[in-house]
């Protein structure tokens, strides 16, 4: 076991000027909290473009880093913890997790998704009411170091499971449509 701070790095995210409409367009993610509903990040509300990257602070993180909502009402009642599954930015109320060659970044998602409840417990109220993570609190968070081999065994069965829950999910949506279209023939006379 070690401590998060030695595996990995932390990444602050921000927010370019709305007013300035070349920095707001098709480009790159920008993911803010309301885009945290699902554990795999693959689209977002918002997007910024290159501008966007080269003229502010605003950093691009590379995929598989780990996205953690830091500030924010939400922490009064979730933790939302959520993986890359490409290049994207973020804003202020996230924090990137990048993991070192010693973590694989789906073992060590896992490894923070599970700790979600000991890292709400966490959170403190700022002055002004909102709900924060402090960094600090974040890095001192135990993560588990298995042999590379076992993480590696662990992300294998990981992209196996979620290859088979994508192909019932889509097997699902088609009965529902054919329900659907079935029922309409039905209702119309044509059955």
């Amino acid at each position: 076991m070690v401590s998060l701070g030695d595996v990995s790095s932390a990444s602050s995210g921000g927010t370019p000027s709305k007013s300035n409409k070349n920095f707001w367009d098709e480009g790159y993610l920008w993911v803010s909290p309301k885009d945290m509903k699902k554990d795999f990040i693959e689209d977002s509300i918002d997007y910024v473009t290159q501008d966007a990257i080269e003229q502010t602070t605003l950093k691009l993180l590379p995929k598989e880093s780990v996205l953690i909502v830091v500030r924010g009402m939400i922490l009064a009642h979730t933790m939302p913890i959520s993986l890359a599954t490409r290049e994207l930015t973020i804003n202020q109320d996230i924090k990137g997790i990048i993991f070192n060659k010693e973590i694989d970044p789906i073992f060590g998602f896992w490894c923070l998704k599970v700790q979600s409840a000991h890292l709400l417990s966490r959170v403190t109220t700022a002055a002004h009411g909102t709900k924060r993570l402090e960094i600090s609190e974040l890095e001192k968070l135990p993560v588990l170091i298995p042999a590379k081999e076992e993480q590696l065994k662990f992300r294998k069965f990981v992209e196996s499971y979620l290859k088979f829950y994508t192909k019932n999910l889509e097997a699902s949506f088609e009965q529902e449509d054919l329900f659907k279209s079935l029922t309409q023939k039905a209702f119309e006379g044509g059955l």
